[in-house]
């Protein structure tokens, strides 16, 4: 994986940098996201949780992905700021994994099950 950045402009508003890159992959598929953001995190040496990508889109027939992510200066910043959607889909398949079960056991939690008391039937009428 051949990373270039392509632009780098500086947003002093939101406390970070928005970075436009293209990515050469010869003989391989469109690289990861989550492997995408470890790598410019490791180029620009920085921690990985204050970088995300935002976008990344490959043209058919050309083994070249262009993206877009953001390098926000605190990752407190980066959490205050970035969506949940995009904060989820930079996520690697380990952390989703382990996400995924705690959602599981808070819902669990929260949804324990009440005992109800079974509906008595009505009083039945003697007809005579």
């Amino acid at each position: 994986m051949n990373l270039k950045k392509i632009s780098e402009k500086y947003n002093p508003l939101l406390e970070r940098k928005d970075i436009q890159f293209s990515i050469d992959h010869p003989s391989s598929g469109t690289p990861q996201l989550y492997q995408t953001r470890a790598y410019l995190a490791n180029l620009l040496k920085i921690n990985q949780d204050q970088v995300y990508i935002i976008k990344m889109k490959t043209s058919p027939g050309v083994n070249r992905t262009i993206g877009e992510a953001e390098v926000y200066d605190t990752a407190e910043k980066a959490r205050q700021i970035i969506p949940d959607y995009i904060h989820k889909r930079n996520m690697s398949l380990e952390e989703k994994k382990q996400a995924s079960k705690r959602k599981g056991k808070d819902e669990k939690a929260s949804s324990a099950p009440e005992k109800e008391e079974a509906p008595k039937p009505p009083d039945e009428e003697e007809t005579e």
